[in-house]
């Protein structure tokens, strides 16, 4: 299995970080469901002030076989656009795709301690 690993920049709107921080902690039913469905294995999001980073990491394989219906999903759809409302219009988000990653296996770690 291939993963891929991406990491994304957004600014939210100062009066939508309360909301952005409950919505969450009681993630919408299914959400968490359809992402592991369509390959995605680890989503982390970074909050410092206004500045959000969202980490998502991904079965590239899988990914690309349930692409079309994790993003045509209604649910997905409403999810990214009541993301999108939350975020700073005039912020140019920003992507970066992974270019190092120090992964070691956890034999080894216990060899060093």
């Amino acid at each position: 299995m291939k993963k891929y690993r991406v990491l994304t920049l957004d600014r939210l709107k100062p009066e939508c970080v309360e909301e952005y921080l409950r919505l969450h902690k009681e993630i919408w039913p299914g959400i968490e469901d359809l992402g592991l469905r369509s390959g995605i294995t680890q989503i982390s999001c970074f909050l410092n002030d206004l500045t959000l980073i969202v980490f998502i990491e991904y079965d590239a394989e899988l990914y690309a076989q349930q692409r079309e219906y994790f993003e045509n999903n209604s649910l997905q759809i409403r999810w990214l656009a009541l993301m999108k409302s939350l975020c700073e219009e005039n912020f140019e988000k920003l992507t970066f795709d992974e270019v190092y990653r120090l992964s070691a296996p956890a034999q080894k770690l216990r060899g060093m301690v």
